[in-house]
C-alpha cells in the first residue's frame, strides 16, 4: 500500500489537517466561492454530482447549501475523513465511500 495513503488512514492525521493545515491553503474560501458563482452564473440546476477526494465534505457542504436535493456521492481514501464528512453532512441525504 502506497505510504501517502497509509497516512491519511489514521486519525491524528485527518484531525490536524482539519484543525489547521486547511487554513493555510491560500485562498481556499474564496475557490469555493469562484465554483458556486461558475454554477449560479451558467444557471446549472444541479441534479446530482460526485466529489471525489471529498475529505471532510467541505465541497458538498458548500453546494448542498444552494442544491439540498442533489443526489450525492462522496468518495476519499480516508476512514476518518469519510467520517468527518457524514458528520458535517448529516443533515443532507448522500451516498458515501470509502476506497
Amino acid at each position: 500500500m502506497n505510504k501517502d495513503i497509509q497516512l491519511w488512514e489514521t486519525r491524528e492525521i485527518a484531525a490536524k489537517y482539519l484543525s489547521g493545515v486547511r487554513g493555510a491553503i491560500p485562498l481556499a474560501a474564496e475557490q469555493i466561492e469562484v465554483m458556486l458563482m461558475l454554477v449560479k452564473g451558467a444557471k446549472i440546476n444541479v441534479n446530482s454530482f460526485l466529489d471525489i477526494g471529498c475529505g471532510d465534505g467541505v465541497l458538498a457542504a458548500a453546494i448542498l447549501e444552494h442544491f439540498p436535493n442533489a443526489k450525492t456521492v462522496l468518495l476519499d481514501i480516508s476512514e476518518p475523513m469519510i467520517e468527518s464528512a457524514k458528520e458535517k453532512l448529516s443533515i443532507y441525504m448522500f451516498t458515501a465511500i470509502q476506497k
